[in-house]
């Protein structure tokens, strides 16, 4: 069993780091949002933790918002606990980090198989087939894709021994994973799988107390509320941070319908199940984004899906069945009523965009029962409904035939298109994608067609069909690699070294304004988004989903204020103050200047003094971190001290060594009255729940890591 998981473990290593050799060696940077969202913001995290602050806020972006709030940052991903507070972020650490999870995955299919009864052989496909499928190379820019479809299978794996009352520590590893995917993972996946879930403890709760197995009820109750219980208590902090924030969010009030079926994965889509290769350069036809539109799993195991329903199975593949057909009806957007009807009627499915999500828990679906069908071969000696299988295969190799026929006949550069393989082109054709994914689907389905006539044992057969599918999936995410995965363009060492010399800390800030500070140079490519966090200079900046609805409203809706708000620098003195009832007034007549601000009314009243500002008057930054900014001025008369950083619950002043009311300006930022002479004034955030729910996952992590250790010491002892 020892040296079985070894080399399985190390055949998965192998298949992978073939499938991504580019980024995995580091020869291409990754692409898209890899580099402009999740990398500035875990490199942020960890500049946090090294520095000795907790990353609450990034000052950076937006002109600051609660990072801690954002899901997206990974501040309550164990791996960016460890990365951050260590090494650090950058190029190499994120795209291992990539790395581990696609890996991961591979081995969360292969325990999910083996739970299934699956063969050895069987769960090895299941597993590449899997990790290598069209979330992880299509999504391979999207980091939070590739680490909720790494753990869900785990996930999935330890809820079916919860239903087999098998311990109650598997409800706890299971919940631990589950944690996983909610504060790493894309949150549409934990929905989905809640659901998934609830209807399995629904379905098996009423079988059994129809047959009256009291005793079964009581385990089976028992670990489902350890499960709930701790998969709860471990994401209390990041839940507790969605809650306050969730009255700020501009998100949460106006998703719509329209938003929700964006970039689904339509019935053309499906062209990704045989042809892949098709979908990486024309979203205006597949109407979606090119990383939503791949559904690969392997052309030879879908051949094999349809003798799933003629191989012997059990309750269990049949639910994840269920849940892979249920899911597709949903990702098809549009297309059906589903994802309309899931998003009118039942809770949490109208929070998140992209149909294509519920893709992933399709591809799950099928390719265990393609797997299964492997198995049922390798344990009858058969392939079951073999008429099935080669009639399957003859429409996929007609379909084959087709493309390579319209590739010839087609008035295309096919010599021009091969040389630039392996490259982002910017004008290949549809038809030229299809011929060569053609030729190479062709290859491999006769080949398997070969194998099977000519080849008499079994084994044998099968274990060449299993390198088959590891080259066939290894082909594909090496073609769409260069679109969907890496820069192919840029090298490794470069994209490196431009943000290896940016400063590092909290340094300094430039005295320019938040105009000019918006302005700064880029380090060039492939960095064009969120590029204040490498630059350490606070601007409104910022390319992120996760947006407040005040923030939102000033640069949509007064944008001429928006625009002189950013004329000022980060902090100024000020006098001149109008209600925020005139917001719109001044932005219409476009009187509002530099150095004015308007006041929440309501905040007008603790103004008890006359203001007044004189051109000797100053303010000095003496020093900054993520949740703290400390001024020394100095005044002749009373006046106020304007910080553009956006207001939030947590944050206090203190003027002097004495909290003072903290007001709201422009409806976005904070203020404070300072009284004339010297004064120090310093402008704090602090979120002491937040910080105990952080401290509480921490500790509970480490208590199931020791557990686990326990487990694998005392299997070890025993066998």
């Amino acid at each position: 069993m020892k040296n079985r998981n070894l080399i399985h473990f190390i055949v998965l290593l192998s298949v992978a780091a073939l499938a991504f050799f580019q980024v995995v060696f580091f020869i291409h940077p990754p692409k898209y949002d890899m580099v402009d969202c999740f990398y500035p913001w875990r490199f942020h995290v960890g500049e946090c933790f090294q520095n000795g602050a907790f990353p609450f806020w990034n000052p950076f972006q937006d002109l600051g918002y609660p990072a801690h709030a954002d899901p997206s940052s990974g501040i309550w991903y164990p791996s960016v606990w460890i990365i951050g507070s260590t090494i650090g972020y950058n190029l190499y650490t994120i795209a291992l980090e990539f790395f581990v999870h696609v890996l991961a995955a591979g081995w969360g299919m292969k325990l999910l198989g083996e739970k299934l009864g699956f063969s050895s052989k069987a769960t090895l496909i299941a597993a590449i087939s899997f990790m290598l499928s069209g979330i992880f190379v299509g999504n391979a820019q999207h980091l939070p894709y590739v680490i909720g479809a790494a753990w869900l299978p785990y996930v999935i794996t330890y809820y079916f021994k919860i239903i087999d009352n098998e311990n109650w520590k598997d409800a706890v590893f299971g919940a631990f994973f589950l944690f996983l995917m909610i504060t790493g993972g894309y949150p549409a996946f934990v929905i989905i799988l809640f659901y998934f879930f609830l209807f399995l403890f629904c379905y098996i709760l009423q079988k059994k107390i129809r047959e009256k197995e009291w005793m079964y009820i009581k385990t089976f109750l028992r670990n489902n509320i350890i499960f709930g219980s701790v998969a709860l208590v471990l994401s209390g902090g990041m839940i507790l941070t969605i809650v306050q924030v969730s009255p700020y969010l501009s998100r949460l009030n106006d998703f719509t319908l329209e938003k929700a079926l964006f970039s689904p994965f339509g019935f053309k889509s499906f062209l990704s199940f045989t042809n892949p290769f098709a979908t990486v350069r024309f979203p205006e036809f597949f109407n979606g984004d090119i990383s939503m539109i791949n559904g690969y799993f392997g052309i030879i195991l879908l051949s094999f899906l349809p003798l799933g329903f003629f191989a012997r199975r059990t309750p269990k593949l049949n639910y994840l069945m269920v849940l892979a057909i249920v899911s597709l009806t949903a990702a098809v957007g549009a297309d059906l009523p589903v994802r309309e009807w899931l998003f009118k009627y039942v809770p949490m499915m109208d929070l998140f965009r992209f149909p294509s999500v519920f893709r992933l828990f399709t591809i799950l679906g099928f390719v265990l029962w393609g797997a299964h069908a492997i198995d049922s071969w390798e344990k009858t000696g058969s392939i079951p409904k073999i008429r099935v299988f080669l009639f399957t295969v003859s429409i996929f190799i007609g379909a084959q035939l087709y493309f390579i026929f319209k590739g010839f006949t087609a008035d295309v550069e096919l010599g021009k298109f091969i040389a630039q393989l392996f490259t982002a082109s910017s004008d290949s054709e549809m038809t030229q994608h299809l011929w060569l994914q053609g030729l190479i689907q062709l290859f491999l389905l006769a080949s398997v067609i070969i194998i099977y006539l000519l080849k008499k044992d079994t084994k044998v057969k099968i274990a060449m069909v299993s390198v088959l599918i590891a080259l066939d999936l290894i082909i594909a995410a090496q073609l769409n690699g260069p679109y969907t995965g890496y820069y192919s363009e840029l090298s490794y060492k470069e994209a490196f070294q431009r943000t290896a010399e940016l400063p590092k800390g909290f340094p300094k800030l430039k005295e320019i304004t938040i105009e000019e500070a918006g302005k700064l140079p880029s380090p060039g490519q492939p960095y064009w988004q969120n590029l204040q966090d490498f630059l350490k200079q606070p601007s409104a900046e910022g390319f992120n989903s996760f947006c407040f609805g005040n923030y939102e409203k000033l640069e949509s809706q007064t944008p001429y204020l928006f625009s002189t708000i950013q004329k000022n620098k980060l902090y100024m003195l000020t006098s001149e103050f109008f209600p925020d009832d005139d917001m719109t007034l001044k932005n219409q007549d476009s009187s509002f200047m530099p150095g004015q601000v308007f006041l929440n009314s309501k905040d007008i009243y603790f103004i008890k003094e006359k203001l007044k500002h004189d051109t000797l008057d100053w303010i000095r930054l003496e020093n900054y971190t993520a949740n703290e900014f400390s001024f020394e001025c100095e005044s002749k008369s009373s006046q106020l001290i304007v910080l553009h950083q956006q207001y939030y619950d947590g944050w206090k002043v203190n003027v002097n060594e004495k909290e003072e009311n903290l007001l709201i300006a422009d409806a976005n930022f904070m203020a404070v009255q300072i009284p004339k002479g010297k004064s120090k004034v310093v402008f704090t955030y602090k979120n002491t729940p937040v910080l105990m729910g952080f401290f509480v996952s921490l500790m509970l992590t480490i208590a199931i890591g020791i557990l686990a250790l326990y487990n694998q010491f005392v299997d070890q002892r025993r066998s």
